[in-house]
């Protein structure tokens, strides 16, 4: 099951007007694990009130709930008709609405950026709080490599082969 979780901050939270809160998000994901459903949860960045900081307790959440493999951090998206795209237009964060309309089914299209903090930080944030997120998971977890080996092996169709190569190991001991 996934939900769309957005933000592990409160302010940022109230900002979606998203009418959750962070302890409600934990007791839900908890609920759902313990029915023995695997929860996955999107995250969004980029929105209205969004600092480092609240970026930082996203990033801490994602860790301290175990969601390191299965979560996606998302650019804020405001879609035409919401207060949100009002907002981004207000604040010049879309300079030109057609063209922006028109990208909108593009997956390489222009992220928008509602934060005040530059794009160059902005973007580089993204990608430290993955690569955070990513090394804390690979800290928990010892064999992770493992994991990883048989994730690409099954991928590929070498689940069998590996599988073979693990009993010769193990009877020849």
């Amino acid at each position: 099951m996934s939900f769309g979780i957005e933000s592990a901050n409160e302010t940022v939270l109230k900002n979606m007007r998203k009418q959750i809160t962070v302890s409600a998000v934990k007791n839900a994901v908890d609920l759902t694990r313990k029915s023995g459903i695997k929860v996955s949860g999107s995250f969004m960045i980029g929105m209205l009130g969004e600092t480092r900081a609240s970026l930082q307790e996203t990033v801490d959440f994602i860790k301290d709930i175990g969601m390191h493999k299965n979560y996606g951090f998302f650019y804020t998206t405001p879609f035409p008709g919401t207060e949100l795209l009002d907002k981004a237009l207000e604040m010049g964060a879309i300079k030109d609405i057609v063209s922006y309309i028109e990208s909108l089914g593009e997956t390489n299209r222009p992220y928008i950026n509602l934060t005040g903090i530059d794009d160059r930080t902005y973007s580089a944030l993204k990608k430290n709080a993955d690569d955070e997120i990513r090394a804390d998971y690979k800290a928990k977890h010892p064999f992770w490599i493992i994991e990883e080996s048989l994730a690409f092996y099954a991928k590929n169709g070498f689940v069998k082969t590996v599988k073979k190569a693990v009993k010769k190991i193990l009877n020849k001991k």
